[in-house]
């Protein structure tokens, strides 16, 4: 049996070829890919909308001939445009959202239903404490009866707890691209692609300079973080002409007062550095922190 180990960009690193029962599961187990079952393949998780695991695909396949498979690799690791990577993830994160709400929905109603049981149990049980009559012809009923009461209400906690928590993903699910595109966290991201690129290229000349060849993994990584770092800035730049601000060592001078908490409270800054600056909290007597520019909300002036 042929096993073909695929991997695109967008679909993520899968096992194609594999049958129930055929033994590959075992392996894959063991190596921790996970079984995808809306497409019914054996992948590696978070591999989607990433360059291909070099090493993590070349032990599966060294386990999965050791195991008495043939193993064939087909790697495309060509980056489509990051906008179109983008559109992608917001339709399966949309996707993910209303398949949480439908799950909460259903356990919800599950929880309900476990509710209503408890109170008819609870019903059974005499009212206002009775203790139990023993050797009363009434004591197997009575016993009887917390038991069902104890065993319905531990149903309800369990279904409910359970509930609670499908509900708390869907909420979760709903405002993830919220989160993605909020400002601070865009302006943090292009801080960190533009120094993973930085280091991806000194890397990549130290690699060239002791081996005498070009790295194509590094210079992969660098075209990957170089699309995606221009695509953020192109989303930070519309946020800044929607009138959203964006601090920098440009428009803070040392003296000003920034706040963090949407100009609730307000500290003085003590030194303006590249990435943020050293503030003076006020509510701490004074010690002094850094604060990144991305999560300065207001400002004011010195005078």
């Amino acid at each position: 049996m042929t096993l073909v180990i695929k991997h695109t960009y967008q679909g993520g690193t899968t096992l194609e070829g594999s049958a129930k029962g055929d033994g590959t599961a075992e392996v894959m187990k063991r190596l921790r890919w996970r079984w995808w079952h809306s497409i019914g393949v054996w992948g590696i998780q978070s591999s989607r909308d990433h360059l291909s695991n070099t090493w993590k695909i070349t032990a599966a396949k060294q386990a999965l001939e050791e195991a008495g498979f043939e193993v064939e690799l087909d790697i495309d690791n060509t980056v489509p445009d990051i906008a179109d990577v983008e559109a992608s993830k917001m339709e399966r994160a949309e996707g993910r959202a209303e398949a949480l709400e439908a799950k909460a929905d259903r356990y919800e109603a599950k929880a309900d239903a476990a509710w209503l049981a408890h109170d008819r149990a609870q019903a059974q049980v005499p009212p206002d404490g009775q203790p139990i009559l023993v050797g009363h012809h009434s004591e197997k009923r009575h016993r009887a009866a917390i038991e069902r009461s104890r065993q319905t209400m531990r149903k309800a906690l369990d279904v409910q707890a359970e509930a609670d928590r499908v509900a708390d993903r869907a909420e979760a699910a709903q405002h993830a691209t919220g989160r993605r595109y909020n400002p601070v966290t865009v302006q943090n991201r292009i801080h960190t692609l533009e120094a993973d690129i930085r280091r991806w290229e000194r890397c990549k000349t130290a690699r060239a300079a002791y081996t005498g060849h070009e790295s194509e993994r590094y210079t992969a990584m660098i075209a990957e973080a170089s699309g995606q770092l221009a695509f953020w800035q192109g989303v930070r730049d519309e946020q800044k002409a929607q009138g959203i601000r964006a601090y920098g060592p440009d428009s803070i001078r040392k003296g000003d007062w920034v706040s963090t908490d949407h100009g609730r409270t307000f500290d003085e800054v003590v030194r303006v550095n590249r990435k943020s600056v050293t503030v003076a909290l006020a509510v701490m007597g004074g010690m002094q922190m850094l604060q990144d520019y991305a999560r300065i909300t207001d400002t004011r002036a010195a005078a």
